[in-house]
Formats: C-alpha cells, sequence, structure tokens
C-alpha cells in the first residue's frame, strides 16, 4: 500500500484510489515515547481521522543525557557520526512498523534537518551538529535498508536553505542514496518559508516527487499559505503539492504576544488547498512534535511561548476541523479542482476560490462573514454553504443581478465555505 504520484501528478494515489494526505506533526516520537505512548498516540490520531504521521529522525534540539541518538555520543554534547547506534534503529523500525503496519498510517521520515547541513542558516548556531560529508551515506544507508519496507516518504532535508555547494552536496548525497536503495519511496524537501524558493532552481529540487512547504508561524507570513501554493502550481513541471508546515495550533506566533487558535490554523488548511496546494496538508498542535509532558524545563519557550503538555494538545478542536475538511475534499472529489481567483467580481487574496475545468463544482473558503460578489450565474447549482467552526450547514441567501452573482454575507461570525454543484438548485 505504498503512496504514489496520481497520472496527472497533481496528487498522490493510494490502492489504486485518490489520496488526500492528511498528515499529524509528531517529530519527536522516536526520541519522547514510549512504545505503549506511540500506540495510544496513534490510537488517537487514528480516530481523529489522520492517515499520516511526520517524524524525524535526527534529534530537533541539541544533544541532552539519558537519550539515545541515532549514533554514540563522543561526550556529553558531541555526536560521532561515524558510530552508528545500533539499539536506536531498532526502536526507529518498530516505531514505523507498527504505524505502518498495526495502523494503517502513511509514515514519513525525515532523514535531515538543517542544522546538520553544513553552511545553513541553523547550522550556524548549532556547529556541532553538522554531519561531515563523508558520514552522510552510511548514515542514509543504514536508515533507508532499516525502515524503507514501513516508509512511504522520506523528506531529504527539514527547514531547507542551500546557501553553499557544501549544502547542496550534503543534501543532494542524501536524496540520491534513498533513491538508489528505495526507488519507489517518495522524497521532498521541507522549504524554510518564502526565502527558500530559490532552492527549487537547483537539482535536488528538480529531482524530488513532490512539492513541499511550510507557511510557518509568523502572523506576517500567513499569506505565504496560498501565495506559495500559486507559485509552485505555475511551476513548468507539475507535481503534487502539499502545505508540509502550516501554523501549530496553540503556538505562540514568532517575534510578538499572542498564539495560533483553531481559526489560524482552518484559515491555513482551506487557503492551501484551494490555491494549489491540495495533495494534502500536515496539521500541529503545539506541545504534540516534541511530545512536552508538562512539567521540567522546556527549551522552546523562545520564540514560541511555553507549549502544551501532549496529552492536552492532542484534544486540540483544529485536528477534527482538518479531518472534517479532509473528508469534504474527499466527497466532493476536489482533487479536480484548480485554483480560480478571476471568478471573485472583486479581488481578495484571502477568500480562495477553486473549480472544475466546467465550473461544474466550485468550492468558495470566505474567513470572514463579508458580502460575495461572483462572476459566475448560481442557477441550476446546488449550493451548501457550512460554518466550518461548528461543521454545521447554513442556507445561503443570493440572487443574481446585472451579470454579477450577490451572495449576501452569512449572519454567523466565522469562516464559511461555500460548496455549488451544477445540478438541482436549492431555489
Amino acid at each position: 500500500m505504498r503512496l504514489e504520484i496520481s497520472p496527472d501528478k497533481t496528487g498522490f494515489m493510494r490502492n489504486g484510489r485518490p489520496f488526500f494526505l492528511l498528515s499529524d506533526t509528531a517529530w519527536c516520537a522516536l526520541y519522547n515515547l514510549t512504545e505503549s505512548e506511540w500506540r495510544q498516540y496513534l490510537a488517537i490520531r487514528k480516530r481523529q481521522g489522520f492517515n499520516a504521521v511526520q517524524l524525524i529522525m535526527l534529534p530537533e534540539q541539541m544533544v541532552e543525557l539519558g537519550k539515545e541518538y541515532p549514533f554514540q555520543l563522543l561526550d556529553a554534547a558531541t555526536l560521532d557520526f561515524y558510530s552508528l547506534n545500533d539499539s536506536f534503529f531498532e526502536k526507529a523500525e518498530r516505531f514505523v512498523r507498527i504505524g505502518a503496519e498495526e495502523f494503517d498510517m502513511v509514515m514519513m521520515l525525515w532523514l535531515t534537518w538543517s542544522q546538520f547541513i553544513p553552511d545553513t542558516e541553523y547550522a550556524n548556531y548549532a556547529k556541532t551538529l553538522v554531519m561531515p560529508l563523508d558520514a552522510i551515506e552510511p548514515y542514509v544507508e543504514r536508515t533507508v535498508r532499516a525502515l524503507a519496507p514501513y516508509v512511504s516518504v522520506f523528506p531529504v532535508c527539514g527547514d531547507t536553505d542551500f546557501n553553499s555547494p557544501a549544502a547542496s552536496e550534503a543534501v543532494m548525497r542524501v536524496h540520491r542514496t534513498v533513491k538508489r536503495l528505495a526507488p519507489e519511496t517518495l522524497t521532498t524537501l521541507h522549504l524554510y518559508g518564502e526565502h527558500g524558493l530559490n532552492e527549487y532552481s537547483t537539482p535536488i529540487a528538480r529531482e524530488a516527487d513532490f512539492y513541499m512547504y511550510q507557511s510557518g508561524h509568523r502572523l506576517e507570513g500567513q499569506h505565504s499559505a496560498y501565495t506559495l501554493a500559486q507559485y509552485f502550481a505555475q511551476l513548468p513541471e507539475r507535481k503534487p503539492i502539499m502545505n508540509g508546515e502550516p501554523c501549530y495550533e496553540g503556538m505562540g506566533m514568532i517575534g510578538r504576544y499572542g498564539r495560533f487558535h483553531r481559526f489560524d490554523v482552518r484559515k491555513a488548511f482551506w487557503q492551501s488547498v484551494l490555491a494549489g496546494a491540495s495533495a494534502g496538508i500536515a496539521y500541529g498542535a503545539y506541545g504534540m512534535y516534541t511530545f512536552h509532558r508538562g512539567e521540567g524545563p522546556d527549551r522552546l519557550i523562545h520564540p514560541f511561548n511555553s507549549p502544551f503538555a501532549w496529552k492536552e494538545a492532542i484534544q486540540f478542536p483544529g485536528a477534527s476541523d482538518y479531518s472534517f475538511g479532509q473528508r469534504l475534499f474527499q466527497a466532493y472529489q476536489m482533487q479536480q479542482l484548480v485554483p480560480k481567483q478571476e471568478l471573485l467580481e472583486e479581488e481578495n487574496e484571502e477568500i480562495r476560490i477553486a473549480a472544475s475545468g466546467s465550473n461544474d463544482l466550485i468550492v468558495i473558503y470566505v474567513p470572514y462573514s463579508h458580502r460575495l460578489l461572483l462572476k459566475v450565474d448560481f442557477s441550476g447549482y446546488e449550493i451548501e454553504m457550512i460554518e466550518l467552526e461548528t461543521h454545521r450547514s447554513i442556507e445561503p441567501q443570493w440572487r443574481w443581478d446585472n451579470g454579477v452573482t450577490n451572495v449576501k454575507m452569512n449572519a454567523v461570525n466565522s469562516d464559511v465555505l461555500i460548496i455549488a454543484k451544477r445540478g438541482a438548485c436549492h431555489r
């Protein structure tokens, strides 16, 4: 049940059917969960509707005594990149096998992160974590040989930026080692915001199987949920597009007071998928990706504010909004849609609209209550308006006047989704 690229190269397939990838961010599970807790986590996320999990193989933070890593320790703060740790690989194999076989999750395993790659922005802050070039292939070979039977996607590097030939060479070695040993396994990059766009002119990016970006955790950068989707959709080489790291529910906003809430993550979902990133999306809850236990010191207080305990964060309501969005996406076969902002009479990038080629199906995301003017006649359409906060349907009010459909402002102070399907009309 491998994850595959669809024939039209806009999405994924699994078991021969279109597959919308709904992934939960569990970066540090290999480091911070017991096997029993791992099963508990997977059972909850499976019940909530997730079908994929994102993990990292290398440590997300600095090295700590008392924990195991893929490498032996030279001292209390230094990894020996030439000495692999068998027991860690055995644990990693158990965890991904449980996820794939017992819970039928698509397993996505990040092989490196940018602090392990020379000359990247993060490496400048953690120089002891930079992996020597000649240590990369043995590590990747060991990982891929052990875990490829259970892993569907190997993102080759997280928070990618290529600031030098050495950085490009390191990531290319990771990618080509994966493809040499497991050519059927998908690869991608995990771009570090808008400034990472230049990375997609590099050879490694052209060889990756699909486009992944992150709209991230800065309030002023949330527009990139749709601008980056638009960027990748217009590239000459068509590939599936996925927002792999939208804002996390409960996470503090970088550089300012405040946290992202359920509405913010829901907005990132719909603005991403209707702007072209329709292959899938990841969800994150703050406290989950480190599996914070709600006690003891935490190194990630700055700049994201203090995390929630993971057993609290796993119940955040945004998870149900994402699974509800996935169900709508599949029920209405939204993978056929393409962005059509030109159907809006009044330009507004926050409102996202996508439609099928013949406009038989039109889907509109309206983040704030607002009158909507459209260059399409809704006569002959069945129209549904859904209040996304409560998942309840609302009867839309509209009229066709002087060549424009005027959809009356909805009566709820919430974001809504409008689904118009050509066929029997409500009116």
